[in-house]
């Protein structure tokens, strides 16, 4: 068992990265459509399941949720 571990983990590991990068694809193609409390969803969803590290991403959650009128969550 400890010899398939690494593959195990590898494959968990890219298949939680790219079920994250869904949500930000997601997120940014609602907040195009000028859907902005959907797209806050799922930037809040996206910040909350994995470490961020671009600050713009913060931004775009912010404002989605200000431009969805929810000032209470930017």
């Amino acid at each position: 068992m400890c010899k398939y571990l690494p593959i195990v983990l590898i494959c968990f590991t890219s298949t939680l990265f790219a079920q994250s990068k869904a949500l930000l694809h997601k997120a940014d193609s609602l907040y195009k459509k000028g859907e902005y409390l959907s797209s806050a969803l799922f930037y809040t969803e996206y910040v909350e399941s994995s470490e961020v590290d671009d600050p713009w991403i913060y931004y775009n959650t912010a404002c989605s949720w200000a431009l969805a009128d929810e000032t209470e969550n930017a």
